[in-house]
């Protein structure tokens, strides 16, 4: 059994650890307040990655819940070349660094309602950011933010960032000049 609590405020926590492959695991996260770790008080996440065979990885990610966040998985076949299907719509990553104003910079990828799959921000001053989930197939429109209107790069840091769908770093999905904020489709790959 792994267990975690009283994490501090605004950090990041990674443990790494070893599970047989031939047991069952209830994976639980419990928010006290009920309103999970994203996105009213913050933006916090997690991520559950298992590696259960040759290139059969489970990955599970996710922060918007109310009092807990539960999933069970288990078994692995380490003779299957195939790796199972974890995601039943298009992978989304963005990486990006953010420049010496990071608490200006924020994103979000909008469904086809109008509706908010996946969002982000703001951050700490000139950190490195990954953020990787599975979204809808319609969810086409990503946009990211700077508050102050100057973009992420050049003026105050070297900032940039780069999205990918499925792998495949999105066209015109890369930058950072970009004044108030820069738009992107999604589904145009």
């Amino acid at each position: 059994m792994l267990f975690g609590s009283d994490f501090e405020n605004n950090n990041r926590y990674e443990i790494d650890e070893c599970l047989a492959c031939d047991a069952s695991y209830t994976f639980t996260l419990t928010d006290s307040y009920g309103d999970g770790i994203c996105c009213g008080y913050g933006t916090g996440d997690y991520e559950v990655e298992w590696i259960r065979g040759q290139g059969d990885i489970l990955h599970k990610s996710g922060g918007e819940f109310g009092d807990a966040e539960i999933f069970s998985f288990s078994g692995c076949d380490v003779n299957s070349p195939t790796p199972t299907p974890i995601c039943d719509g298009k992978l989304f990553k963005l990486d990006l660094r953010t420049d010496k104003y990071g608490s200006e910079t924020t994103w979000e990828v909008k469904g086809s309602g109008g509706g908010v799959e996946a969002a982000g921000g703001p951050y700490e001053n000139e950190s490195d950011e990954t953020f990787e989930q599975c979204i809808p197939n319609d969810a086409c429109d990503f946009a990211i933010f700077d508050s102050y209107g100057d973009g992420i790069c050049c003026n105050y840091g070297a900032g940039s960032f780069a999205v990918s769908i499925d792998g495949v770093q999105v066209e015109g999905g890369s930058g950072g000049a970009f004044g108030d904020g820069q738009s992107i489709n999604l589904c145009n790959i």
